[in-house]
């Protein structure tokens, strides 16, 4: 493996100091030379746009489930289906069912 460069090695250092150090994002940014700052913003881009688009990733999945959710539920209250009869037109685990009637019983 080859040595880190010194920009590797500056953008490491700063990322560093970002999720170790309780030092704010300006008073950082704006100590460095302009040159090393453009690197650190790009570098912080790359790590904005990641996290960016994992939110959007784990919000989808979050509603996706939330959706078989309410669909289950319907399926359990209006229908009277059991939990196999749910979990195959579900296209979901007896498990799955099993989670959504206990948190129903909570809820009542």
């Amino acid at each position: 493996m080859a040595a880190a460069g010194p920009k590797e090695l500056q953008k490491g250092f700063i990322i560093y100091l970002y999720s170790r150090g309780d030092l704010k994002e300006e008073n950082i940014l704006n100590s460095l030379p302009e040159p090393i700052k453009k690197t650190i913003m790009s570098t912080l881009d790359i790590y904005i746009e990641k996290g960016r688009k994992k939110g959007i990733e784990e919000g989808i999945e979050k509603g996706i489930e939330k959706a078989k959710q309410d669909v289950i539920e319907n399926l359990i209250l209006r229908l009277g289906l059991s939990d196999k009869q749910a979990a195959d037109i579900a296209e979901v685990p007896v498990s799955f069912i099993k989670k959504v009637r206990a948190s129903l019983k909570k809820k009542k």
